[in-house]
């Protein structure tokens, strides 16, 4: 009996000074919070095997439902990578600011990493969303969604990268007098096109 009471005190004291720590550490910011998803570098190797393949990629652009379709460049294509890029250096670098959210999905057998940012006005990113494979913990997409506001036009963006297949980026702008959007779709998987 006197081996439980011990042991039962010792847990409440481990619980009650674990919570007094955390108390006294509201203030500080947070530290590396390193179980958040490798987005940085999953986005990376996708990106230089890709280039290392050199893949066919086509581009199909259209401007208020006006569509083109090309073979898209090496130089092209790392050019529009870097919009990805550049929206998860900045989360990277600034996690803390994040909240993550874990979702098992057993109709699609995945889980969903989701990212929010804990103030509104601390990130320009509305949130970052990375779905995984349930069984091979593989990334099937990554999307991302942000508004920009300047000069009086608001500019919502869903940036979209599709594992070994391609990328969507769309971006609505709200002008004055009228609203423009423009797709761009990169496929490198030809089977795996959809219509814009």
């Amino acid at each position: 009996m006197i081996k439980w009471t011990k042991l039962v005190l010792f847990f409440c004291l481990g619980f009650f000074g674990c919570k007094q720590k955390a108390g006294n550490q509201s203030n500080q910011l947070p530290g590396d919070t390193a179980h958040y998803y490798p987005v940085k570098f999953y986005l990376e190797e996708q990106i230089r095997e890709n280039d290392l393949r050199n893949m066919p990629r086509t581009i199909r652009y259209s401007l208020n439902d006006k569509k083109s379709e090309s073979l898209l460049t090496r130089d092209s294509f790392l050019f529009f990578s870097r919009s990805f890029l550049e929206l998860i250096e900045s989360f990277s670098q600034n996690k803390y600011r994040f909240s993550e959210i874990v979702m098992h999905d057993l109709s699609t057998q995945s889980y969903t990493f989701s990212y929010r940012p804990l103030q509104s006005n601390s990130s320009d990113i509305d949130y970052i969303d990375v779905l995984l494979n349930e069984k091979n913990q593989l990334v099937k997409r990554i999307d991302i969604r942000r508004s920009r506001q300047s000069k009086g036009e608001i500019t919502n963006e869903h940036l979209s990268w599709r594992t070994d297949k391609g990328f969507l980026i769309t971006r609505t702008t709200e002008l004055k007098d009228s609203n423009q959007t423009e797709v761009i779709d990169v496929s490198w998987e030809p089977n795996n096109r959809q219509p814009l």
